[in-house]
Formats: C-alpha cells, sequence, structure tokens
C-alpha cells in the first residue's frame, strides 16, 4: 500500500477493530491487480471517504458525551451535571449518594443546562426542600475563568436565579478539585471557606453536614457577634459571586 495513505490511515484515532478491517478492505479491494487502475483508485477514495466518515461520526458521538464543565447545584440535597461542549447536560449526579431517600428528578439530561436548572429546581422531588426561606447555591466550573463567567451569566438569567436566597457563582477547576478532595459539594465548600474566617475550628465534615440554610445563618451569626460585615449571601435576586 502507498506508504502516504498508510502513514495518515496510522493518524486517525479509531477502535482497533476499525483500522484492522478498513486496512484489510484496501489491501483486498483497492489495490487488487484483478481490477483496472482506474476501478482500483475509485475504490480506494470511496474507502477512505467511509472511513473518514464513520471516524468523524464516532468522534462526534464521543464528543457529545464527553462533559467539559460543571455545575453544583446545593440546597440540601446536592446535585452535580455535567455539561458538554454544546451546553447540553449529559450527566446528573446526586452528591448525597448515602440519603437514600433522595432520587435525581428525570427530564435533566440532554437539556440546554439553564432550562435543566429550572427544571431541576422546580422538579417535584425538590419541592419539599425548596421552601420560601431556602438558600439555592448554583455554581459553575467552566473550561476557563471566561467559561466559567459565561456561565455564570447565563446561570444567573434563570428562573430560580430571580428568587430571594439565591445564589449563583463561578469557581476554578482547581477550587473545585479541592472540594472534591474534601468530600464535600462546592457550594458547601465556597460557605465553609467564609466560616473558616469566622471560626477556625470548623471542619469539612461539620459543614458538609448542615443546610445551606444552616450555613448562611452561621455565617451571619458569627459575622455579627464578631463585629465584622457579613457577606452577601444572596440578599436580593440574581446574586453574582465567583473569582
Amino acid at each position: 500500500m502507498d506508504k502516504s495513505i498508510k502513514n495518515a490511515f496510522e493518524k486517525i484515532t479509531a477502535e482497533d477493530s476499525l483500522k484492522r478491517n478498513t486496512m484489510a478492505f484496501l489491501k483486498e479491494n483497492a489495490y487488487s491487480k484483478k481490477e483496472p487502475a482506474r476501478t482500483r483508485k475509485r475504490s480506494l477514495v470511496l474507502a477512505l471517504a467511509g472511513l473518514i466518515l464513520i471516524v468523524f461520526v464516532a468522534g462526534g458521538f464521543g464528543m457529545y458525551f464527553t462533559p467539559v464543565s460543571a455545575i453544583s447545584v446545593d440546597v440540601n440535597p446536592s446535585f452535580e451535571l455535567g455539561v458538554n461542549l454544546f451546553d447540553k447536560v449529559i450527566s446528573v449526579k446526586n452528591q448525597n449518594p448515602e440519603d437514600k431517600s433522595v432520587s435525581v428528578p428525570g427530564g435533566i439530561k440532554y437539556k440546554d443546562y439553564a432550562q435543566a436548572l429550572d427544571t431541576l429546581l422546580a422538579s417535584e422531588e425538590l419541592s419539599a426542600y425548596i421552601k420560601d426561606d431556602a438558600v439555592i447555591s448554583v455554581t459553575a466550573v467552566g473550561s476557563s475563568e471566561k467559561a466559567g463567567k459565561q456561565m455564570l451569566g447565563k446561570i444567573s438569567a434563570c428562573n430560580f436565579a430571580q428568587r430571594q436566597g439565591a445564589i449563583c457563582s463561578y469557581e476554578s477547576r482547581e477550587e473545585a478539585k479541592t472540594a472534591k478532595d474534601l468530600g464535600i459539594s462546592l457550594g458547601k465548600y465556597r460557605m465553609y471557606l467564609l466560616l473558616l474566617k469566622l471560626d477556625a475550628e470548623i471542619t469539612p465534615e461539620a459543614a458538609n453536614n448542615m443546610t445551606m440554610r444552616e450555613l448562611k445563618d452561621l455565617i451571619y451569626k458569627l459575622s455579627e457577634e464578631k463585629g465584622v460585615e457579613a457577606p452577601n449571601l444572596g440578599q436580593g435576586t440574581g446574586y453574582r459571586g465567583g473569582k
């Protein structure tokens, strides 16, 4: 087989079986001496076109189901949404798997993440946790700081973000990893960092076992006791945080 074609073929990322089968086809058909040169050339072109199409479709399929961003939703319970390159939710994880009473609401996956958030937070499964005084924290983790800010802008325009007590923010991948290593959701991790400035003895475990409402109330209580200004945590609609 022509070396240039063989080298180009080897650079294509595909399943080994696909490459082996296509190579066999090329050897058997495209370069068969039983056919005229013009027919062999046409067979080669068709074979390569078919291979490119298969790899393109397989690559697009893989890209669609690959998360590039994440959104942490904290009420109590907490959920994490995996978002692909096309702003579609491709995974929904309950971050409190030990709590069997909480189920992942349906109708979330494959929606645009802004629509998915409103659907999630208006679901019957979460209605028992979202009262008038509930604190809802939604934190975006983009592929870059710019992407995170863009996600924040879109999330802040959601219906849920217009209610009292909604906290919309973004965080870096590094901070998200730190929260994960500590075994705490991202929204509660942000609250934990604020509490740590007021109470050096607070632990991630203690913060993780509290609701967002309890965390917020404790931050205000300690701020008042120490005579310092409390941070703005959802006072008004569409609060925007982030670094």
